[in-house]
């Protein structure tokens, strides 16, 4: 099947609307949470994050596919699903690729930038030890339902919002526009991991944002990408509540984001051989989700 996408305006006042919806969407979100001016604390985060998830990650593509489009549907990709074998091959690849991940997050981490940029270095950390900060602090608790709940907001509507946000919308409007996809997804998962502002986590999440990209183009959905990016977050999500339960049984000190690596059952010892596997195992995994499956579509675009 053939659907045909007809645009109202060129690919570069479709980009410029877009960014200036999202700037907007941002100050709008900024006035808003100054004028709350809330205590920081966990039940304010969450709520904060959920505003800012709506009115920053979704608002904006969403008007502007409704502007630039008479199919903002099919442009956004999110139009039809995708087969739900897929799920498993999602979970059995998350589970195949956690020990380079947790390796490359390792990396990463221990990166340090020339002694003339060392001012810059000790802003980059001071920021991600803020970050860190505001994500243990939202994730705090041990309580069942305070685990739904960051289920609910830090995995499914992240993962939704997020992915509409960058996928759906960025990457959908340069790849309608006529940029090579492969650009297309790369570029949207720079810009995506550098949004985080956590630059000793750029590359790992610079990796997610390329694979969720990738999903999207294979399957033409981008619900497939949603369901990858809400695997990735639920399962930092649940072991984060897991280490608070077990420290909180011990008396220890809170849980922090950062001392958290995303579980290992392949390599948790560690060994070259469990990496090497990790790396088989991933590769499989990962021609079994993109060599099969087909765009269920494919997108034609004119201009009026």
């Amino acid at each position: 099947m053939t659907s045909s996408l007809t645009f109202r305006q060129p690919l570069g006042s479709r980009l410029l609307l877009f960014c200036l919806t999202a700037l907007v969407a941002l100050i709008v979100t900024a006035a808003l949470l100054g004028a709350i001016g809330v205590d920081p604390t966990a039940r304010s985060l969450r709520l904060l994050t959920t505003l800012q998830d709506i009115l920053l990650f979704i608002v904006p593509p969403v008007v502007t596919a409704v502007i630039v489009t008479n199919r903002p549907a099919d442009l956004l990709a999110i139009s039809h699903g995708f087969a739900p074998g897929m799920l498993l091959k999602l979970v059995l690849l998350f589970a195949s690729m956690m020990p380079l991940l947790n390796l490359l997050v390792s990396w990463n981490a221990s990166l340090s930038l020339p002694a003339s940029l060392s001012g810059v270095e000790e802003w980059m950390r001071a920021a991600e030890t803020a970050a860190a900060a505001q994500t243990d602090l939202m994730l705090s608790g041990t309580s069942v339902g305070v685990l739904i709940v960051n289920l609910l907001i830090v995995a499914v509507l992240a993962g939704v919002s997020e992915e509409l946000f960058f996928r759906a919308g960025l990457q959908r409007l340069l790849t309608t526009g006529g940029v090579n996809r492969h650009v297309a997804v790369w570029l949207t998962a720079a810009v995506f991991s550098a949004f985080h502002l956590q630059f000793f986590g750029f590359f790992p999440r610079l990796l997610l944002g390329a694979l969720f990209g990738y999903l999207l183009v294979a399957s033409g959905s981008v619900w497939l990408s949603v369901s990858a990016h809400v695997l990735n977050n639920a399962i930092v999500v649940v072991a984060f509540w897991r280490h608070s339960v077990a420290a909180a049984a011990e008396g220890s000190g809170p849980a922090s984001i950062a001392d958290i690596p995303q579980p290992d059952i392949i390599n948790p010892s560690g060994s070259t051989w469990g990496y090497v596997i990790s790396a088989m195992l991933t590769a499989i995994f990962l021609l079994s989700i993109f060599r099969p499956h087909k765009p269920s579509t494919t997108t034609t675009t004119t201009t009026k």
